[in-house]
């Protein structure tokens, strides 16, 4: 017999952790975009997801319900924290990608109505109506301040701020 240890590999396509109760309380899997460890509450659903998904590291807090309500993401443009409530429905997200930071702020429908960013070096707050057409723009530019007031067609009918020169 030798004296080395032996090495011994489980190979499985799914890895359930189970409580006295036999509910699944932890899930290692392949999911649609790469591994997932999942931890699940008492009743069976999942409350914390770590996932890796083709891009980069996602990890998932959800409600007692399952639903989403707060995700922090890496991907290869930058990061993403976003918080939702109501089951996924209003939310707030922070970005910081390769155009530049963003927040913003989603209705009861999923639209994003308010978003702040930096747009070529400027900040920007846009504020827009439930289909998600921007209604007034606030940005403050190098040669001074602007806004702008938009209609329901997305389309400029009052702009002022500073005169740009050729």
């Amino acid at each position: 017999m030798s004296s080395k240890r032996s090495r011994r590999i489980v190979e499985a396509e799914k890895f359930v952790l189970k409580d006295d109760n036999g509910k699944d309380r932890a899930v290692l899997c392949m999911g649609d975009f790469g591994p997932v460890l999942s931890f699940n509450d008492p009743w069976g659903l999942p409350r914390l997801t770590l996932e890796l998904r083709g891009e980069g590291p996602m990890i998932s807090l959800c409600d007692p319900n399952g639903a989403w309500e707060a995700r922090l993401e890496a991907t290869k443009e930058g990061a993403v924290v976003v918080v939702w409530e109501d089951g996924g429905k209003r939310g707030a997200g922070v970005s910081a990608q390769a155009d530049g930071p963003d927040v913003w702020l989603s209705d009861g429908e999923c639209a994003v109505r308010a978003k702040f960013t930096m747009a070529n070096g400027h900040p920007c707050l846009r504020l827009s109506d439930a289909q998600g057409t921007c209604r007034l723009e606030l940005a403050a530019l190098k040669d001074g301040p602007h806004v702008s007031l938009f209609g329901a067609d997305g389309r400029p009918f009052y702009s002022v701020g500073p005169q740009r020169r050729p």
